[in-house]
């Protein structure tokens, strides 16, 4: 019992660091082709990222939209009563604002991003495996990672940032919104809070989980399309395996990344 309970933890350390160790060779490769290749004549096809950053960033905006506009207004409505009931709802702003701009906006936007874009790319490259038109591409000279992997890439580090700020002026416009007819704040006294609140430090440091969280959610999408094996029951496991993988690798680098903030 004891060597069998062992023997699975060892099993799953080895496949995890495995799995790690490829994923970081994709990524290198990945890194490769975009600032090596334009030099060896491969230059980068920016069609494609226009495309995919409409795909995977400009089509996720009505998510994210809803997502903000939901956040922003429980946050007031939790925080805004019970400062008012202490006497001071002159903090309202503050702490709205740092909830959104540190932790709230960048978690959320990299979690339903997470979902939707691992499993749009894990799909397509699991789907293009399985009916062999990677292997098609290579019989082209036309290498995969540089025609599929680069543009979803560019297209995902920048358009998380991008979809992230905008989840901070939705989120604290309608805050702002509330708090002024809901809760009777002074519209200017709020608005001065939350631009007092609102440091470049906050927003560096939301805008950089974002880049960290783009950079993950791609590599896992993109390293279990092309692992993908067999035929549609396949594609669909590992898009499932990899929006679980994606979203518990943002909660968790959230986490750590806000820890390591504060410390």
């Amino acid at each position: 019992m004891i060597s069998n309970t062992f023997g699975w933890i060892g099993r799953k350390t080895i496949r995890f660091f495995a799995h790690v160790t490829n994923i970081s060779y994709l990524g290198w490769d990945i890194l490769y082709w975009i600032f090596v290749g334009p030099w060896v004549g491969r230059p980068l096809r920016w069609r494609n990222v226009i495309q995919e950053m409409d795909d995977l960033g400009a089509r996720s905006f009505p998510l994210i939209g809803t997502m903000s506009v939901s956040l922003g207004t429980v946050i007031i409505v939790i925080i805004g009563p019970q400062f008012q009931a202490f006497g001071i709802p002159d903090y309202v702003p503050e702490l709205v604002t740092v909830f959104l701009v540190r932790e709230l906006s960048p978690l959320l936007t990299g979690v339903v991003l997470a979902g939707r874009v691992g499993s749009m790319v894990t799909a397509r490259l699991g789907t293009m495996v399985t009916d062999d038109e990677v292997l098609a591409l290579e019989v082209m000279a036309i290498e995969p990672v540089e025609y599929l992997m680069v543009p979803k890439f560019i297209a995902t580090v920048v358009m998380l940032p991008c979809l992230t700020i905008l989840a901070d002026l939705i989120g604290m416009t309608t805050s702002l919104i509330i708090a002024t007819f809901g809760l009777d704040l002074p519209f200017q006294s709020y608005l001065d809070g939350v631009l007092g609140a609102c440091t470049l430090t906050d927003v560096t440091f939301s805008l950089f989980k974002s880049v960290i969280f783009g950079i993950v959610i791609i590599l896992v999408s993109c390293y279990q399309g092309v692992n993908t094996e067999g035929g549609a029951e396949e594609v669909g496991s590992a898009t499932m395996v990899s929006v679980v993988t994606c979203t518990i690798s943002v909660i968790l680098l959230n986490g750590f990344m806000t820890i390591m903030f504060y410390l």
